[in-house]
């Protein structure tokens, strides 16, 4: 599900599906205001057209003219997302657009059924101007972390750096790159409460951290 230059990430992501899992069921759907403001769009629908469970969907919300063929007026409905949420047990979803857009979608999917693990989201925004300079641990702990997914339990001090340092130590290798508060690679669900000491340059959210300049302040329950 994409809006707008959210799009572009789709057409590499539906190449992988032709090449590795040609037969898998795929929905593909772009929300655009017209017709104009749909990069790409012809090439994903003609490879769409190739592979024999793939569906693409585009949805104009301010259409110039007459709709192009198999176009809809509108934006996508909850009825749409529960029917793909409920297609299938496995189904998985990938976000990408606006931040508004991303929450939105995000927000219908998890109404509809789907779990917070089955949806990967990928906003585009204007970062915000970060502080560089690292901030000490608010808290001196000990704080108890436990990895829910791999049910490893660590006991967490200062000396033990970030969350996402404390992770590595006890032998997990999750997901990161920048290490800086800038990219959101390593941001995580959390249950309970964190400090971070770089400034995030991307959005957060409320109940996830960003494991890479993140620190408990309680003792905590990270989804990983």
């Amino acid at each position: 599900m994409a809006a707008g230059i959210g799009i572009t990430p789709v057409l590499p992501l539906l190449r992988s599906v032709a090449a590795t899992a040609p037969r898998r069921s795929v929905t593909v759907m772009n929300v655009a205001r017209t017709a104009r403001e749909t990069p790409l769009w012809p090439e994903i629908t003609a490879l769409a057209a190739r592979l024999p469970n793939t569906e693409a969907r585009l949805h104009l919300t301010a259409p110039e003219g007459p709709l192009p063929p198999g176009a809809r007026q509108g934006r996508p409905t909850a009825e749409e997302f529960a029917r793909l949420a409920a297609a299938d047990p496995l189904t998985e979803a990938y976000l990408c657009g606006p931040g508004p857009f991303v929450r939105t979608v995000r927000a219908a999917l998890r109404a509809a059924g789907l779990p917070e693990e089955s949806i990967k989201d990928e906003p585009f925004f204007s970062p915000v101007a970060a502080g560089l300079t690292d901030l000490p641990p608010p808290s001196p702990g000990p704080f108890t972390v436990r990895f829910a997914d791999s049910g490893i339990e660590a006991r967490w001090t200062p000396e033990d750096g970030t969350l996402l340092d404390l992770a590595e130590t006890a032998g997990l290798r999750l997901p990161a790159a920048c290490r800086a508060g800038a990219c959101g690679t390593c941001r995580r669900p959390v249950k309970g409460t964190t400090a971070h000491l770089l400034t995030p340059a991307v959005p957060v959210g409320t109940g996830h951290a960003l494991l890479c300049c993140a620190v408990p302040t309680s003792d905590v329950t990270l989804d990983a």
